[in-house]
């Protein structure tokens, strides 16, 4: 409240363990938000929140789990970084309602999920593919998938980036 011109908001090293949809009001120009370092476990509240203006959001090194529809107040997001997480989940509505925009024009929404889980299971893949042809996202990210072979001691196994 009274900072309706703040464009940046940096809240990373806070050991913040939630949002809550009212932190944000009156954030109209808001276009920067790093929450990184942090302790949150879900970033669900920020679909109640609306940022009309945010275009990156840096939520790295938290303990997310899952991703639904915490894009959703998020209009014209074009970058968020989300690595260092324990992101299994992706929901195929995370960016039905996001359309990147820098200065009026439609570009393409760029998610990062270096080292974060979601990345070795197959189904996960599919609907990764699916945002990246309906919704002008890209996702990128790189880790290394765990599998077991022949029911023995799980090995790991790099992955490679989803785009370059």
């Amino acid at each position: 409240m009274g900072l309706t011109s703040l464009q940046r908001l940096n809240l990373s090293h806070n050991m913040l363990t939630h949002i809550s949809p009212d932190d944000f009001i009156g954030l109209d120009n808001l276009k920067i938000l790093d929450i990184s370092h942090n302790m949150l476990s879900t970033l669900e509240e920020t679909s109640k929140t609306f940022l009309p203006s945010l275009e990156e959001l840096m939520a790295t090194h938290n303990q997310l789990t899952a991703l639904e529809r915490d894009f959703h107040g998020l209009p014209v997001l074009c970058w968020a970084d989300l690595s260092h997480n324990h992101i299994r989940h992706i929901s195929k509505e995370l960016v039905e309602k996001t359309q990147c925009q820098l200065y009026g024009v439609n570009r393409t929404l760029n998610i990062y999920l270096n080292e974060n889980p979601v990345l070795c299971d197959d189904d996960m893949m599919a609907i990764i593919k699916l945002m990246e042809e309906r919704n002008t996202t890209k996702v990128y990210g790189e880790v290394d998938c765990v599998v077991e072979v022949n029911n023995t001691v799980p090995m790991a196994m790099p992955m490679m980036p989803l785009a370059a």
